[in-house]
Parts: structure tokens; sequence; C-alpha cells
């Protein structure tokens, strides 16, 4: 019988709820006494964490929690920076994640294939939608997901999702059940939790 590898745990600075560390948001100051978000948790340095979450995060700038953690009072710490850092670095991982599904085969994109792809949902585990989709073919696809149980986010443009995909611009896609659905779907919620909405 092999023995579970231990996942060291961190505590969120803000709300003080302890998770496996790879559940929370690290963060780390610079040489220069600036917070910055690790997100991959490679920086060096003593680090900080928060969960991923808005109100967490706005919370311990505003009680100087970075700065207690970090044992550095003279930390300059802004709310828009880190929310905006983090969102960037969220969406960088979900665009790269879209991009490495498609290399597997494991999207469909497009509104003819994820529609027929809908019409025998069976192998799909949740339906990206643009947000800027024309109404028509929006409602068609929201309307098929909806009969078939299949979850549906919209978020990003067609551009964004067609240069994820390294096609020309797409307003629907489809992923088919993988692992790496379920962490891309794992990142997409992680954004919305941190964004307040996609």
């Amino acid at each position: 019988m092999t023995k579970q590898k231990h996942r060291p745990e961190r505590t969120c600075v803000s709300c003080r709820r302890s998770a496996d560390q790879d559940q929370l948001v690290r963060y780390v100051a610079t040489p220069t006494g600036q917070v910055v978000v690790d997100y991959q948790h490679k920086l060096p340095g003593r680090g900080t964490y928060t969960c991923f979450d808005h109100s967490c995060i706005t919370r311990a700038v505003q009680r100087r929690a970075f700065a207690r953690s970090l044992k550095n009072a003279q930390v300059d710490v802004n709310i828009d920076t880190l929310i905006e850092g983090l969102r960037d670095q969220i969406r960088l991982r979900i665009l790269n994640l879209i991009g490495m599904a498609r290399k597997a085969g494991l999207v469909a994109s497009g509104s003819q294939l994820v529609l027929s792809s809908l019409k025998k949902p069976g192998e799909l585990s949740f339906v990206v939608l643009s947000c800027d989709i024309t109404q028509g073919v929006g409602d068609k696809v929201r309307q098929q997901a909806a009969r078939a149980c299949i979850p549906l986010i919209e978020c990003f443009d067609k551009a964004t999702l067609g240069h994820a995909l390294g096609l020309s611009e797409r307003s629907v896609l489809a992923l088919k059940e993988s692992p790496l659905a379920q962490t891309l779907n794992h990142e997409l919620q992680r954004y919305r939790d941190v964004m307040g909405e996609f």
C-alpha cells in the first residue's frame, strides 16, 4: 500500500480558513516592497495567502494583513493592482488550458459543431459561450445546453476564444469530459470568484 503524499496547508490571512496551499492565492513582496501575486507558487521569498475570493483579498488589504504576515510594515499593497494581476494570471491559465484541450482533441468549436454535439451530450463536460455571440445563435446554444443538462459558462469575446484555439474568431466551444476539462472548469470558477462575474 502506497503512502499518501502530505500536501502542505496554509491559512488565508483574511478569513483564517486553512486549506491545501494549491487552493489559495500566494503573494510575495518584491525587493522594492510591492506585493505581487505568485499564481504558480514559484517566486522566492516569504509568502502569504488568501482565498480565491474578492472580499477576502479586499479585507486583507484593508486590515494590513499582508504587512503583518510578510513581516514588512513598508510593503506597498494596492487592491486594484492585486486583483488585476490575479485576474490576468487566471485568464492566461484558462486560455492556455483551452489551447491544450484543442491539441488533445477535446474541443468542439463553432456553433454548428457544438449544437450537433449537444444532441448527443454523453461525453460533454461543459460549454463556453462568448460574451459577444449573436443573440439568435446564443439563444439556440443556451436552449440546447439546458435541454441536455450541460453546464454553460459565458466569458471572453470571440476573438479571445478564437486566439486560444489557434483559429479565427469562435463564439462557442464545448469541452469533452476529461481531467483537463475539470481543471479548466475549476480555473473558470476561480476567475468568477475573484472577478465576481465572467
